[in-house]
This record gives C-alpha cells, structure tokens and sequence, in this order.
C-alpha cells in the first residue's frame, strides 16, 4: 500500500475533515491559494514552513498575517485554512506525521508538547530567522528522500529524523527570544469576521442562528451569510456545525457520556447530534469514542502503527 493516500470523500458540508493513510510525509509546494474548499481540519499534527510573505491564515477564530520564515504547528483540533487572495503564490514545506509514530520517544521528553493547546485556541507562530528556516528544511529534505520506501530501516530513519526535527521546533518556540507573534488584518471585513468567529467559539453550547448572529452584529443576515462565505470560503452554517462536531470529538475523547455531548456542543435533538456526526465522522459518537480508546491502547502498545489498523 503507497505510504501517503488520500483518503478523504468529499462531505456535504462544505468543510473538508481531511483523513490520511499517512504515519509520515514531507513535502515542499508551491501553489495558487484557491479560494474554494480553503478551511479544514485533519486527523493527523502539520508542520508549516511559510515561505511566501503576505499570507492570510484563519487558524480557529484567528486571522493571521504570515510572512516568509513563520513556522505553524497544527493538530488534530484545528479549524485552519489559507483565506488570501487565490491569485497569489503559496510556498510552503509541509510535514504531515501520526503523533503515535513518535510517542514511544516521548518517555523523557514530549516531543508533542508544542502541539498541545486548548481546543478551540489560536495557533503560536514562530518567526524564524533565515539560518533557523534552513535549519528545519533541512529535516524537510532529509524526510522527504524517504517518502517513497517504506521498510522498516526506512521507519527507523524516519522517526530519528523526525524526533530530532521536534526537538529543535520545541526549542525555537520556548526560546523567549523568538517571540510567537500573530498580525491581524487591518481590513474591516476581516476584523467583523473575526469578532463573529470568536463569538461563535464562545457560544457553541448556544443558539447560533443566523437572526442571533446578524442582531448580535448589527447587520443583516443576507449580508452576513455573503461576507462569511466570501472571507472565509465556507458558509455560517457549515462552519458552525464543524465546529460543534470537533468539540464534541474532544468531548468524547474524554469519555463524556454522549447525551452530555449533546447538550454541550448545541445540539437540541440527540437523533440530529447522531446523524450529523456520523456524516461527519463517518461512525456513531460511540462508536468513536470505541476507536479512540483503541487507538489510544495501540499508540502504548506499538506507536508508529498506521490508523488503518484501528478498526
């Protein structure tokens, strides 16, 4: 089976809940930042290498400026996606890697502890300086030679290389003098978006219809849902459902009784809460929190097995 396959279907709703066959990929692109299908989530951690300035990143309920050398590290839990301009030329070093493929290194020291923030918070960027970003691309270079083997000398080398890069990223974010630093856009249609998505954050055990959004802003739903939708690619209502159902995945991942979950994450009918799930998920609440438990049993037992063995 090829080391990297794309395994997503295509959803409903507009998000993409990206999932791959993948325990570790490198890659460099260079693309056009499409303005359609931009936010996403994915079941495995990212690390970003911005190497174009003036890129507009939605991270959460974050807008975010980025510039050449800015180095992003997302998990399982966020809601992320480029919002610039589809004219303009994204350049990035991506590594995408199963946290599981590393845990058994992280008996003296958590090498995922930069990953670790409260669901829902806005991703730290760190400015690296030119030497810093040769650095860490070349652990890019270096992984990337081994996409195409799969042997288990091949995974060894990997997941040395791999610890090592973690290492060096906990280092650069814990150094106080590289300063995380987030720039907001100037834009008033960037900042009302902001202020909406913060407040949905905030508000998603509630009612977020779109009459209480558009009174909760002044302004009105027509123009609303058309200023959303051209921001951030998505409609109000599908990014609002995602979110509802990511923070029910982590409520489940703490063996919150499903009924719980229900209520916590704003949904008023338990039979709307298990269809919209399991046709964002795939499978029943239950049955996730099953296979997250699973999971979690084989991660102790043999890290580095791929999630295609979790059945």
């Amino acid at each position: 089976m090829k080391e990297f396959e794309f395994t997503n279907i295509r959803r409903k709703i507009t998000f993409e809940h990206q999932k791959f066959d993948i325990y570790c990929h490198s890659a460099h692109k260079i693309s056009k930042a499409y303005r359609t299908n931009r936010i996403h989530t994915h079941d495995v951690f990212e690390i970003l290498l911005c190497r174009s300035d003036n890129i507009f990143l939605l991270n959460n309920d974050v807008i975010s400026l980025l510039q050449k050398n800015d180095l992003l590290l997302f998990n399982d839990t966020d809601v992320h996606g480029i919002i610039t301009d589809p004219d303009m030329t994204f350049d990035r070093y991506v590594l995408m890697f199963e946290p599981g493929f590393v845990r058994e290194l992280c008996s003296t020291y958590n090498l995922l502890d930069c990953f670790h923030r409260a669901p829902g918070k806005a991703v730290s960027i760190c400015h690296l300086t030119e030497e810093q970003a040769d650095n860490i691309i070349s652990f890019y270079d270096t992984l990337k030679q081994y996409n195409k083997y799969d042997s288990d000398i091949i995974k060894l080398k990997k997941k040395i290389v791999l610890a090592e890069m973690l290492l060096e990223i906990n280092i650069l974010f814990s150094e106080s003098s590289i300063k995380p630093r987030v720039e907001l856009h100037s834009d008033p249609q960037y900042e009302k978006i902001q202020c909406i998505l913060s407040f949905i954050n905030n508000n998603l055990a509630g009612e977020l219809s779109l009459e209480i959004i558009s009174k909760q802003f002044y302004i009105s739903i027509s123009y609303l849902s058309a200023l959303f939708k051209d921001v951030t690619g998505s409609s109000l209502n599908n990014y609002i459902i995602t979110k509802r159902i990511l923070l029910a995945t982590d409520l489940l991942r703490q063996n919150r009784p499903v009924t719980a979950v229900t209520e916590l994450c704003g949904f008023n009918n338990y039979s709307h809460f298990i269809r919209t799930f399991k046709k964002f998920e795939g499978v029943s609440p239950k049955q996730y929190a099953v296979r997250w438990r699973n999971k979690e049993r084989l991660d102790m037992e043999t890290p580095g097995q791929k999630r295609r063995e979790v059945k």
